[in-house]
C-alpha cells in the first residue's frame, strides 16, 4: 500500500507556512515482498460487495452506498490546550462507533486510528511533521496527528475543531475503503489525484458536520461556506471553486456517494 501523507489546510486567515503535501515513497523494488492493503492480505480476493478492479474500487466503492449518523457531543471553541485534546477524542471517538457501524454492512474491514498530539515537531512514518499545517494523517500508521496550530485554529469559529477532525478521519476511511492504494488507476497527473482525495474529504467532512448530532445551524453552514471561498493550496486541494462545490455537496448529502471525486471529470476537481 503506498504510503502518504494528508494533511488539512490551514484556514485562510492563518498567514505564512507551507502548504500541505501529500507525500508518497519510492515504489518497491521488484525483489520486495507485496505491501498489505487496507485489509491487511497481501492479495485479497474479490468479495460481492468490494470489485476487484482497481478503477472500480475508486468509482464504485461499497462505501458510497452508506448512511453514517454519529451521536457526538457538543461542539464549542476550546480554552484550553487539555480541553482541546478531549474534545478531539471524544470526536474520534463517536466517529469510531458510527463508521464501525456502517462498515459492518460492507466488506471493509474497520480499524480505529491512532491520536497524536505534538507541539513543535514529530517523526512519523511519513516523514518529519512540523506546525506549517494543523493535522494530518499518515497511511503507514493509520494515525490523525495535531500540531499545536490545531488548537490556535479551532477557536475561529464553533466547528472548527469538529471539521479538521472529521476531515481527517475522512482520510482514514479512504485508507480502510482501500481508495489511497488505488489511486494510481486513474493514470493522471499527481496533483489531480492529491485534489479527487482532499476534495472527497473536504466534501465527507461537510457530510459528517451535518449528520454527527452536533446541532447544525443556519449560522454554521454560513461559517463553513465563508471558508468555502478560500483555499491556499489550489494545486494540491482545488480552488476555492471546487471547495465550494464539493463542500456545498457534502452539507447537502444523504450518503457518501455525494462525495464521490473519483468518477467526475477532472474539471470538477481543479
Amino acid at each position: 500500500m503506498a504510503v502518504g501523507l494528508v494533511a488539512a489546510l490551514a484556514l485562510h486567515f492563518t498567514s505564512g507556512g507551507q502548504t500541505p503535501r501529500l507525500i508518497t515513497p519510492p515504489s518497491p523494488s521488484a525483489s520486495s515482498k507485496p505491501s498489505p492493503t487496507a485489509s491487511g492480505t497481501a492479495n485479497p480476493k474479490p468479495t460481492p460487495t468490494m470489485p476487484s478492479d482497481p478503477i472500480d474500487i475508486l468509482k464504485k466503492n461499497p462505501l458510497y452506498s452508506l448512511k453514517v449518523n454519529a451521536k457526538c457531543a457538543a461542539q464549542s471553541a476550546p480554552t484550553t490546550t487539555a480541553a482541546f485534546r478531549k474534545q478531539v477524542k471524544a470526536l474520534v471517538d463517536c466517529q469510531n462507533k458510527a463508521w464501525q457501524k456502517a462498515l459492518a454492512k460492507t466488506a471493509i474491514e474497520f480499524r480505529k486510528p491512532s491520536i497524536k498530539h505534538y507541539s513543535s515537531s514529530i517523526k512519523s512514518p511519513c516523514g518529519a511533521l512540523g506546525t506549517n499545517f494543523p493535522a494530518s494523517y499518515c497511511t503507514a500508521d493509520n494515525t490523525l496527528y495535531f500540531s499545536k496550530a490545531s488548537f490556535t485554529q479551532g477557536r475561529y469559529y464553533r466547528l472548527a475543531v469538529a471539521e479538521f477532525v472529521i476531515h481527517e478521519y475522512a482520510h482514514h476511511v479512504q485508507t480502510l475503503a482501500r481508495i489511497f492504494s488505488h489511486t494510481d488507476a486513474m493514470k493522471e497527473r499527481e496533483a489531480s489525484i492529491s485534489r479527487r482525495i482532499e476534495l472527497q474529504a473536504h466534501c465527507m467532512a461537510q457530510y459528517g458536520l451535518t449528520h454527527s448530532n452536533l446541532g447544525f445551524t443556519a449560522a454554521d453552514r454560513a461559517d463553513l461556506e465563508y471558508q468555502f471561498g478560500y483555499t491556499s493550496d489550489a494545486e494540491g486541494h482545488g480552488s476555492a471553486k471546487a471547495e465550494r462545490y464539493w463542500g456545498l455537496r457534502g452539507l447537502d448529502a444523504t450518503k457518501v456517494g455525494a462525495c464521490n471525486t473519483w468518477k467526475v471529470k477532472a474539471s470538477l476537481v481543479k
